[in-house]
């Protein structure tokens, strides 16, 4: 049985909204930083704890959770979710018409 994908961005940017020039990335972290909240509530860790499993400090992680997406770039969240053994698969796809844009899927 194949696996159902659950898209977490459903292409409103509240970032593109706003009329910020990264909205895209802001949109992606944003994105990541909410599914790296789930998983750490799931398995019920403290901020230390979590801490401990991401290799930054508690206030790192209340960061974090707060959206403060300027202290994380995209490489820093996508090493996040490794160290929550989740694999990371990036995908390039062509686009009918118009710019490209970036979704995060859960599976």
């Amino acid at each position: 049985m194949a696996r159902q994908k659950k898209t977490v961005s459903d292409g409103a940017n509240v970032f593109a909204d706003l009329g910020l020039e990264d909205s895209a990335e802001l949109n992606a972290k944003a994105a990541l930083v909410f599914q790296l909240g789930q998983i750490i509530k799931q398995r019920k860790l403290t901020q230390v704890a979590a801490g401990k499993l991401l290799g930054v400090n508690q206030s790192e992680v209340s960061r974090l959770l707060r959206g403060e997406l300027d202290n994380f770039s995209m490489q820093k969240l996508l090493d996040f979710a490794m160290k929550l053994n989740r694999d990371v698969e990036i995908a390039l796809k062509p686009r009918s018409r118009g710019i490209g844009h970036m979704t995060v899927v859960t599976t």
